[in-house]
């Protein structure tokens, strides 16, 4: 590919995947926090829901970051993606591109259009990562769930995350499955706070090379090729200091908020407010009377940590239902007086 006279080849990439609340953005955090010092990477994220947050979180690192928002990066045209990673490359001329595709996407496709014919010299697709928390392979939802099984498929490497809170019957039970995963993968491993190390982004294996073929356009559980963006599912509801936006996809809701900074929020009631509300998902930056905090909450658990300010606060929740008011009325009743 040459863009301005310039000619860009095999710039190592790899793709980051994992289902929704694993610890993959905290696995590329911690990444980009040990690269080489004389390396410039890159991140491409996509997220499920139309509000970005890893973008925010990810801003202080020092790495250029893109951002498809909407769920779009495993749809049948990849336009946007396309785009996006274009616009990276020209950008940030990177030696190294990390992609983080949306918990519900199936990679397929995104290893596909990375394998396109004006992408074969540009790109050297490396490892492809996959995290797991060992505490949800007891949970049919996520064990049978597509985008979950393609995901672990479609691995060379495949780690367990958060192993700190598992159990040793949790963890065998990981080794297990890890073993009887098809086709064997490069490398297994345990690690806690997305603790990666970089030397596994090169570990491959020929058998997940050939998983995926060049001219795969449709997943086999979406046999007629359709988009995921949604389009004509996203609602939006706007009030003079924040906004409300939505979108739907693959069985899932989304919902996300944006706030105006000036908007001062409460910490102990946004942990309390997370922990209690029974959404799959939440993922917010917000303005505190403690300063900007970010939030994380799966499954009821809730933490929260400092982090770089943000334009505005913000927050992503996905659910497999779409009531989205007692949230809402939540982070309004959070409100710092």
């Amino acid at each position: 590919m040459e863009i301005n006279n310039r000619v860009y080849q095999n710039i190592p990439t790899n793709i980051i995947t994992g289902f929704l609340g694993v610890g993959k953005t905290s696995a590329i955090l911690h990444l980009l926090a040990h690269k080489p010092a004389d390396q410039r990477w890159a991140v491409l994220v996509n997220e499920f829901g139309e509000i970005g947050i890893d973008g925010a979180l990810m801003k202080d690192t020092g790495a250029f970051i893109k951002e498809v928002p909407g769920g779009c990066m495993c749809c049948s045209s990849n336009l946007p993606t396309q785009m996006a990673l274009n616009l990276l490359i020209k950008q940030a001329a990177p030696d190294r591109i990390l992609i983080e595709p949306t918990g519900l996407g199936h990679p397929e496709r995104v290893i596909a259009m990375l394998r396109e014919p004006h992408y074969r010299s540009v790109l050297d697709l490396r490892a492809t990562v996959c995290l797991v928390d060992p505490r949800k392979l007891s949970d049919s939802r996520y064990r049978e769930n597509p985008a979950f099984t393609d995901q672990i498929a479609l691995s060379d490497v495949l780690v367990a995350n958060r192993c700190d809170l598992c159990s040793g019957d949790e963890i065998e039970a990981f080794y297990r499955f890890a073993s009887a995963s098809q086709p064997p993968k490069a490398r297994v491993a345990l690690v806690v706070h997305g603790a990666i190390d970089v030397v596994w982004l090169d570990a491959t294996t020929s058998e997940t090379r050939r998983a995926v073929h060049p001219e795969a356009h449709s997943h086999p559980h979406d046999p007629h090729g359709e988009d995921h963006s949604h389009g004509d599912d996203r609602v939006r509801v706007a009030d003079a200091r924040w906004d409300r936006v939505e979108n739907s996809g693959d069985g899932f809701f989304s919902c996300g908020w944006r706030f105006d900074a000036g908007m001062l929020f409460g910490t102990q009631a946004l942990e309390q407010l997370f922990s209690r509300e029974p959404v799959l998902r939440i993922k917010g930056v917000f303005h505190t009377e403690r300063g900007w905090q970010q939030f994380n909450a799966v499954d009821g658990m809730c933490t929260a940590r400092p982090c770089m300010a943000a334009g505005a606060s913000i927050i992503e929740a996905i659910d497999r239902s779409r009531n989205w008011e007692p949230l809402e009325r939540g982070l309004l009743d959070s409100l710092v007086p």
